[in-house]
């Protein structure tokens, strides 16, 4: 059977603070089992797999590396999970990025796609939440840097990889996206 390189970092990360043995229990695995799982010296079953998915409410996908996509049914879960929504977007269709702030109103250059949008596809997103507007503020920031080459994919990819752990973690006590708006 091949073995899934990210499995042991997505169990590891999943399980978070508890120890192993409360985790293990609460996906219905002995503690040495999760161990041989975490240390990727042991693969499981996917019957198990799809369980601990399940449980965790994790896409399989992502928790066998298939994927970045931790959603599961297309719901997000977590804040990362909304920035990568918004990744995905930007990778599709030109999306304009800014920060609204009551200071800071829509900059003039983006005011002309928002008035004149013709044949593009616009996507007009106005977050009232905190958490997104200074994300999508700190996103806008790094993609200047980038699109300027003052930072090089590398350190762009780097900043989003840190970024959407950050996020994800956010929820390790419970919460949900729910309470974040």
């Amino acid at each position: 059977m091949a073995k899934i390189e990210k499995l042991p970092i997505r169990l590891k990360e999943l399980r978070g603070e508890l120890s192993q043995r409360k985790f293990a229990d609460s996906i219905g695995v002995s503690y040495q089992t999760l161990s041989g799982y975490e240390k990727g010296t042991v693969t499981p079953p996917l019957d198990i797999a799809k369980n601990i998915a399940e449980k965790c409410e994790v896409s399989i996908d992502w928790l066998c590396g298939l994927s970045e996509n931790r959603r599961v049914n297309g719901k997000p879960k977590t804040m990362g999970d909304v920035f990568r929504m918004i990744l995905l977007m930007a990778d599709t269709v030109e999306v304009l990025v800014y920060s609204h702030k009551e200071e800071n109103p829509i900059p003039a250059e983006y005011r002309e796609y928002i008035e004149g949008a013709d044949d593009s596809v616009l996507f007009n997103m106005l977050a009232v939440n905190t958490y997104i507007n200074v994300l999508i503020g700190e996103w806008e920031k790094m993609r200047q840097l980038h699109n300027n080459l003052t930072v090089d994919l590398e350190v762009y990819n780097l900043w989003v990889e840190k970024t959407l752990g950050l996020l994800d973690t956010m929820n390790q006590k419970g919460e949900t996206f729910a309470d974040f708006l």
